[in-house]
């Protein structure tokens, strides 16, 4: 049963909780940003928000100065208007891995606390 837990709680480790956080830019700012490559990288996970209300969630695959390349979208940089990033959140994992950790001990407790009585 320790095992299962050391396991569980290192995929929760691994994995983290991610969280979306607005790019606090103006639409030109973010765009030149955006353009110049500062702002976003392959591998990123976004929401973007585009001049038309239209909003799509992507994984960058490629960065040209005028397009991003997504996964299974092309957004032109002149037509985003807001965007967010996807983010490790350090609180939000802490706080899953002692929830689950606490959890596993709890549930443990009780199956110990009953084969005892079993017997």
């Amino acid at each position: 049963m320790k095992f299962f837990s050391i396991i569980l709680f290192a995929l929760l480790l691994i994995t983290g909780c991610t969280t979306l956080k607005p790019v606090q830019l103006s639409s030109n700012e973010l765009q030149q940003q955006l353009s110049s490559g500062q702002l976003i990288k392959a591998g990123d996970e976004l929401k973007v928000t585009l001049i038309d209300g239209k909003q799509l969630e992507l994984e960058v695959v490629e960065v040209t100065p005028d397009t991003i390349i997504g996964n299974e979208h092309q957004v032109k940089i002149s037509e985003i208007a807001s965007l967010k990033t996807s983010e490790i959140s350090v609180g939000k994992t802490a706080l899953a891995a002692g929830g689950t950790a606490y959890a596993v001990s709890v549930i443990v407790g009780i199956i110990s606390f009953f084969s005892l009585l079993a017997v």
